[in-house]
């Protein structure tokens, strides 16, 4: 299974984040921010402005979207050590019931809150996280993460979290956090 995963992470196109990019996602990988196969990223996401802690407001909403790619699962699976075969093999994935083929770990899904709140909020310290998974994310599909303001105070910024399958509309995951921001 590890032999697979490897493969797989071999024969796609490795995406490493420029340094000059100020925490953004930018691609450097050809293709970038165009939306296409070879660049999974929100192509807005590299212009996202930084918030301003003092005029955030209840009900302010941040999203980025983008679809993971095989590679991005292998990588995960490899980091993780998570090499459920759900996630790699078609077969497997149809044997559990995901009959559209493998699906994106939750928990990589569950990476882009983490990804808005670092970037939106540079210096923040994500505090917590509670998560309910709700319906599969297959390798490809696009997905949209949100994060709601739902209180500010104290130096601690709560959000509601949802990632939202693109094709349907139905939510993959949800769940809440607690940033720590300082003022």
């Amino acid at each position: 299974m590890r032999a697979a995963l490897l493969a797989v992470a071999r024969r796609v196109p490795s995406r490493v984040a420029s340094a000059s990019a100020r925490g953004r996602d930018v691609a450097t990988t050809a293709g970038a921010g165009t939306g296409t196969r070879d660049s999974p990223f929100d192509p807005a996401a590299g212009d996202a402005p930084v918030v301003d802690i003092a005029e955030l407001q209840t009900g302010a909403v941040f999203t980025r979207r983008r679809a993971f790619t095989a590679h991005d699962v292998a990588s995960f699976a490899s980091l993780a050590g998570d090499h459920n075969p759900i996630h790699v093999d078609p077969d497997a994935a149809t044997a559990a019931g995901f009959r559209d083929g493998p699906v994106v770990h939750g928990m990589l899904c569950a990476s882009m809150f983490s990804a808005i709140i670092g970037t939106r909020f540079p210096g923040a310290v994500y505090a917590t996280q509670s998560l309910a998974f709700r319906k599969p994310v297959r390798v490809g599909e696009r997905v949209r993460a949100e994060v709601e303001v739902t209180r500010v105070g104290g130096g601690r910024v709560m959000f509601a979290t949802r990632v939202v399958r693109d094709e349907d509309g139905e939510v993959a995951l949800d769940g809440a956090a607690v940033a720590l921001v300082r003022r």
